[in-house]
């Protein structure tokens, strides 16, 4: 029983691992290698003709911010899921001019990093004056009356990032205690400029909730904002409140309203039926006046009466007349 000296020295065999994937037999392969080719060529085609719709870029002070132009090239690539190296040979080949010019001297002396290439053209084509203004309108930006609050951080950080560059993020592993003192230090900088920017930037109502609420740690950027949605959620909230408050005054006052309305048009009905009753009254024949000669008691005159009266003194007279 046991291992003997020669199962010891013989190899053991290793069970080969399981494959995940069907091989594929001679025909799905045929198909695959024809198929294949013409995929990549058709997206070579597709690709050529979605880089015409990145604009040209010259390099001179007229063109559009080389950040901006860049956003626009990278969306086209996003959307085309190209390549480092197909950023590179599609971006370039929108540039005339200088910046074209720029271009192969830089690809000659310089690897084919689509980073490292971003950060050449933005630094070789990023003008003092476009930075002037860049900065000029990060000071005066302010939030529309119907933005949004994430949307306005959001132009907030891509102007400042246009102008000053994207924070870059240390790994853990890489922190030295210089490197963590210093990336804090300007962190802090960075932090400081927004928050100033963002309280000026923000609409006076928002702000207002916003200090009433204003976290510990204030001069944190991101911990800023997130209270600052939380504000805005709260002022939502109230001023729906106050328009359903408002939407019951309303509907109060429009009740009255109607029953005014209903209570008018009544005295309306009123009001025609006294005229009718009026009008038929003037329907009825009114004894005509009459002048005539009388006497009475042996006094002659002339009056005015009507027949009715006329009667009367005429049954008097006779009345008289029989007593005597």
């Amino acid at each position: 029983m046991g291992n003997t000296h020669d199962d010891a020295s013989r190899p053991r065999q290793q069970t080969p691992a399981l494959s995940t994937s069907l091989p594929l037999n001679a025909d799905e392969q045929a198909v695959m290698n024809i198929t294949q080719p013409i995929v990549r060529v058709l997206g070579e085609l597709f690709s050529r003709e979605d880089k015409k719709s990145i604009p040209p870029f010259k390099g001179k002070s007229t063109d559009k911010l080389i950040t901006e132009w860049l956003k626009i090239a990278e969306h086209v690539a996003r959307n085309n899921n190209w390549n480092d190296k197909q950023k590179i040979r599609f971006f370039s080949d929108r540039l005339k001019g200088e910046a074209l010019e720029w271009h192969e001297t830089y690809d000659e002396e310089n690897d084919r990093n689509y980073d490292e290439w971003k950060a050449a053209i933005i630094e070789r084509f990023q003008h003092a004056f476009d930075l002037a203004a860049l900065k000029k309108k990060l000071f005066k930006l302010k939030q529309k009356p119907k933005e949004n609050c994430r949307t306005f951080v959001s132009r907030l950080n891509n102007l400042y990032d246009t102008i000053e560059g994207k924070e870059e993020k240390l790994d853990d592993h890489d922190k030295k205690i210089m490197e963590d003192q210093l990336y804090n230090k300007v962190k802090r900088m960075r932090d400081s400029t927004k928050i100033k920017i963002l309280l000026k930037g923000i609409l006076p109502k928002v702000k207002t909730e916003l200090y009433l609420r204003m976290p510990e740690k204030s001069d944190d950027f991101d911990s800023l904002c997130k209270q600052l949605f939380i504000s805005k959620q709260i002022l939502h909230e109230k001023e729906s409140n106050e328009d359903k408050e408002i939407t019951a005054v309303i509907a109060g006052i429009t009740t009255r309203e109607k029953e005014q309305d209903s209570e008018l048009t009544q005295q309306k009905i009123e009001i025609e039926q006294l005229r009718q009753k009026i009008k038929n009254l003037e329907c009825f024949k009114i004894p005509q006046l009459i002048r005539t000669p009388i006497k009475i008691y042996d006094v002659e005159t002339r009056a005015l009466i009507d027949t009715g009266a006329a009667a009367s003194l005429v049954s008097a007279k006779i009345l008289l007349s029989i007593k005597n």
